[in-house]
Parts: C-alpha cells; structure tokens; sequence
C-alpha cells in the first residue's frame, strides 16, 4: 500500500480528480495481484463475459513480455502514443523506456479497479508526468471529450495506436468497442484539426464584410430568456426531415420553431415560416438559401458574424447579431453588449445553443440524420440540390446523383447505431459532429429530444417521433408578445463611431507590423551570424525587447487576434520545439535553430497581420460608403435588420 500512496501524490499533480476517484474505490472491488517467477507483479481476472480468468501478463517474466511486444511496433522520436490498456503498467514502463521527452502517451484503461491495484503494486511515481495521461473507466463520450481536449498536443506528430490484446481478453466486448471509437477519433479530430489551420482567414474575410450589417442589426440580447421554459424545435436539413416536415404545422405557436438556413427555403415552400433562422456556412453557396426570400414576413436570421458575407447580405429580412471579439475590437465597443451565443461546428449547433440563449427547454431536434440516410445527405428542395439542376435528365435524378456520390464515398464510410435501423452510414466528418453534439446534450442543462425519425442515434437524448414529441412537450400558446422585435439602434451613430475605431486599429496594427519586421530581421542576423559558428547574444536579446513591446497592454487585443489567424504556424512552431528539445544541439546551434523557428512563426504572424490590415481598409471603405447612402435620400434603400 506504500505504493499506492506514493503514486496517488504523484497522480494527483497531474490529474486531481483522477486521483481521487481512484483514492475513494472500494478495496473489496480490487483484484488480488500475484508474483510472477521474475518477481514482477501479474495478475489474473475473470471477463467481463463470463469464463476462466485470463492472465494478463507473463506468470514468468511480464516485462520482458512487455517488451518484446512492443518490439514489432515502430515508435518515433516525436510520436504520440495512445495505449489502450494499462494492465498492471508492465507495458507503460517498457514504452516509456524506449521514447524520448518529446514523445506524448495517452493511457485508455477501461476498469478503474484494476488501475488501483497497478498503483498498489509497483512505484510508477517517475512515469506520473507530463509526457503521460491517463483516461480510466470513461464511457465512449467522455473519453472522446477527454482525447479532444488534448488534440494539438496529440497531432504535434504521428499517431501510433498501441493494443496489447492480453489486456483486452479480460473485457472483449468493451475493447472491441473502445478501438475502433479511438481509430474514428483520430480520422475525425485530423478533418478537425486541417479545418482550424484553413477557417480563421476564412473567418476574418467574413467577420470584416459584414461589419456594416453587425452594425445595423439587431443585438441578440434582446432576446435572451424570452421563451424560459418554453418548448424549441430546431429544424436541420437531412433528408429524414421530409418524413415529418408537416408534421411541424402542429408546433407552430406552441414552440419556438428554429430553421438552420439549409432548411428555410423548404420550410418555406410548404407554407411553414420558422420564428428564427439561423446562418454559420461560410461557403458562397450559401447565400443561395436566401436568394429570393421576400423581406414581408421574413423571419429574423440569427447571424454568426463568421458566416459568408454574401449570404448575410442577401437576406432581406431582420438580422441578430451576437457579440463578436474581432467586430468589437474593430467598432471599438460602440455596440456594448449583443449577448454570447456559440458557434459549434455546424449551424445545427448554433440553433441549439440559440434555443438555450432564449431560455428554452426542451429542445426538440427534426431532420438532424449526420448520416446518409437512404443514400442522401440532404431533404430535397435545398439549395445544394438546386445547384445540380443543369445535370439532371430522365436518367440522372437528384436521388440518383446523391447515391452515386455514396457508392464512391462508401468504402471511406463508417457504421454507427441508427435512431430507426441497426446502422447508418456516416463519414469522419459527420461523426464528430455527432460526437460534439452527444458532449453538447450531456452539459447543456436542458432537456434534448431527438425527434429526427431516421439518422444516426445520439447519446444523451430522448428518442421520440415528432408526434410525440409535440403531444408531451408542446401543449400551451405561446405568448405573442414575446415576439415583438427588439427597438432599432441608431445605426448612423454606430457607424460614425467604428470609422473612428478603425483608423485607430490601423494605427495599432502598423505599430505592431513594425516591431514584427524588426523582430524578423534581427532573427535573420541572428540566424547568418550562427551560421558562421558565432553567438548573437546582443541581438536575441534586442528581440526579446521587440517582443515587450508587442505585449504591451494596447497592442494586446489586435496581437491576439492575429495569433489567432497563424494557428497552423502556431502548430508548426511547437512542432519545432519538439525537435529542438529532442536534439542535442547546444550553444549557437541551439541559438540558431531557435532563431529559425521564432522567424518562422514570426513571418506567419506578420502575413496575418498584413492581411487583417488588408480587410480593416476595406470594412472602412464599406462604412463611409454606408455613412454616404445615409445622407443621400436619394442612394438610401431600406434599412437592412428592421422587420418590416
């Protein structure tokens, strides 16, 4: 026991409340541990299935097992390792021995008692640090959150997915389940993590076209906590929505009826006007959901400022806008506070974080499949299937065309539980959206209803038919009032105030560009000067007072920001350290390969800068242009995000 007290200091340094779950286990629920000839610790348990004990290490010598084990599996000096199964720690120790500090090991241990009597058996105080972390006794959920948590760190290098099969013959049922989640996680967090490097340029070129709109609309403040307790359906676009699209008429009125833009055009074709919409794509495409939307009756759109600037501007009716940290910085504050609404992966999410904002519970979820139901991704009548129409003829329907393109998909596919059938095809993308929803469920607080009839099943919610859902949930009128717009701001106020914020946001991001400019070209010195077997002492540390000076308080806001936007040279950078802290390089060659990466990343940081500079100019041209309409009645259209 000596053992285990040592070992759950050590723990709980670096994971408190693991060490406490394990501190506070039953000892009647730990397995005996026997010795082996060698000495070292085995033990024997029963499966979880029923059957003779299996033993999961050697009765001989189970660290040479361990090792010889692992000797079929190529590890890398900077990969990171994800272990399922911790066993009594014989292959932990036998891993740890061969990597290096810059190699990362995340543990999956599914049966918490065991990982006591590992702690109770041998001293693992010296492999309790930040190169390892454990995950015991998750479900699939939490275990996922956990790995997400970790993901840069995880993709800094290689993944090597590492399952010694004598741990998993004790729990086969759960292992079986538990790898191919782990091989999901890693194909879905990699599409995640290729997205973070792409978006936020995306995001930035969005966020600055539509400043003129975010000034005009209206602030999602106005209605937080309106509906409190009342009933939302949100209203996704997958192809089972067309099964119970009417069956929403029944709603109208007695729940908060949320569209994601996808679905509006066909809600509207059918005579259903939603109360709000929401918008989040940032393709061009989308700007197609609203073309041709009448601004009489319009419901108010729910803009996330990164959506597609085209989009935005071709709505016709009322805008919400939530706050935003790039618009703030830009509009030095003028609009105070608009309420903070999430964003989430997809504008699914956004209309169910929009549905908490408004106070409702429950939220009841229609037509949200994240799978190929029958083949289709979409219900028809959406935008993406409009776009197909110059392709289609007698032969070539718009079913045809979208079970073509899951006949190709279909080999990169994966099967996951259906809410309808045993299984549904879904792909890497789809599923962690899934998963983000299922995390979503689990903390949001309010009651979820999957109401889909067809798609992927989700944790963490009530599975009902639509019918149902509104017989148990949807019974009173809601109060018309609680629908009256909010007062319009005084947009030429708003406007008049961010032209003046945005000549200081220039001013401070040329402040900025040139203490980038001379950082990079003292690091260039450094780097020539290096080169030549020298040290540059003088000059590392004038860039360390360039560096000071960027972190002064009034450059803080637009540093971060543009940090922001170099995070796939944020992630190179740390790529870089761990090669340097794997080497062996001292002296100037240290100094010198430390000097390219700081450079490096230093360019990428000045290219984001450049090119948000860029788009300031551009977003204040668009406000004097708007401030030029307003004092011409003769150039002025109608005030965009008034209800009519």
């Amino acid at each position: 026991m000596d053992h285990l007290r040592d070992n759950l200091v050590a723990l709980a340094h670096r994971d408190l409340a693991l060490a406490r779950r394990v501190g506070a286990l039953d000892p009647a629920r730990v397995p005996p541990v026997e010795l082996a000839r060698s000495g070292a610790p085995t033990i024997a348990l029963a499966p979880r299935t029923g059957g003779p004990p299996v033993l999961l290490h050697s009765r001989y010598d189970p660290a040479l097992e361990a090792r010889r084990f692992l000797e079929a599996i190529a590890v890398g000096p900077t990969d990171t390792v994800i272990l399922l199964g911790f066993g009594l720690g014989h292959h932990l120790r036998a891993l740890t021995a061969r990597l290096s500090t810059a190699n990362r090991v995340f543990v999956v241990e599914r049966d918490i008692a065991l990982f006591r009597a590992a702690l109770a058996a041998s001293d693992f105080t010296d492999l309790l640090d930040e190169r390892v972390r454990f995950f015991v006794e998750l479900d699939d959920l939490d275990l996922y959150a956990g790995l997400r948590s970790e993901l840069r760190r995880i993709f800094a290098s290689r993944v090597v997915l590492v399952a010694p099969s004598p741990l998993a013959a004790a729990d086969p049922e759960g292992y079986r389940r538990t790898l191919p989640e782990l091989r999901k996680f890693v194909g879905a967090a990699q599409i995640v993590l290729q997205t973070a490097f792409v978006l936020p340029r995306l995001n930035l070129e969005s966020q600055t076209a539509s400043l003129v709109e975010w000034l005009r609309g209206r602030s999602v403040s106005d209605y937080r906590g309106r509906f409190e307790g009342r009933p939302a359906v949100v209203v996704a676009a997958g192809p089972s929505l067309g099964r119970n699209v009417e069956g929403l008429r029944a709603a109208r009125g007695r729940a908060v009826l949320i569209a994601v833009s996808t679905a509006l055009k066909p809600l509207l074709a059918r005579g259903l006007t939603p109360d709000f919409a929401c918008v989040l794509d940032y393709h061009r495409l989308s700007r197609r959901y609203f073309d041709g939307i009448p601004a009489a009756g319009a419901p108010p759109l729910f803009c996330d400022p990164k959506a597609n600037a085209e989009a935005v501007a071709a709505y016709s009716g009322p805008k919400v806008f939530p706050d935003d940290d790039l618009l703030g910085y830009l509009s030095g504050g003028v609009c105070g506070e608009r309420g903070r609404v999430e964003g989430g992966g997809t504008v699914a999410h956004t209309a169910f974080f929009l549905a908490c904002y408004l106070g409702c519970d429950p939220v009841i979820f229609v037509g949200l499949d994240l799978s190929y139901t029958g083949g289709l991704v979409h219900i028809p009548g959406t935008a993406i299937h409009a776009q197909r129409r110059g392709e289609l003829n007698r032969f070539h329907t718009l079913d045809t065309r979208e079970w073509e393109f899951f006949a190709r998909q279909r080999r990169y596919l994966t099967e996951v539980p259906g809410q309808t059938e045993p299984t549904v095809h879904t792909d890497d993308l789809m599923l962690s959206y899934l998963r983000d929803f299922e995390l979503l469920f689990r903390q949001a607080g309010v009651r979820v209803v999957d109401a889909t009839e067809g798609g992927a099943r989700k944790a963490g919610c009530e599975s009902l038919t639509l019918a149902e859902a509104i017989r148990r949930y949807c019974g009173e009128r809601l109060p018309p009032e609680a629908f009256e717009p909010p007062r319009a701001p005084d947009v030429e106020g708003r406007l008049r105030a961010t032209d003046l914020a945005l000549a200081r946001c220039r001013e401070e991001g040329e402040t900025l560009q040139g203490h980038l400019r001379s950082a990079i070209r003292l690091l260039k010195r450094v780097v020539q000067r290096n080169r030549k077997g020298r040290p540059a002492d003088a000059w590392v540390a004038e860039v360390q007072r360039l560096h000071a000076r960027m972190m002064e308080a009034r450059l803080e806001r637009l540093r971060r920001l543009v940090e922001g936007m170099a995070y796939a040279d944020g992630f190179e950078r740390s790529r870089r350290d761990l090669r340097i802290d794997l080497g062996e390089a001292q002296g100037v060659a240290r100094q010198r390969l430390q000097a390219e990466r700081d450079r490096a990343y230093l360019q990428g940081v000045e290219r984001g800068l450049e090119f948000l500079l860029g788009r300031v100019d551009l977003a204040r041209e668009r406000v004097r242009s708007a401030l030029e309409d307003r004092a011409s009645p003769a150039r002025a259209g109608p005030a965009l995000g008034v209800r009519p």
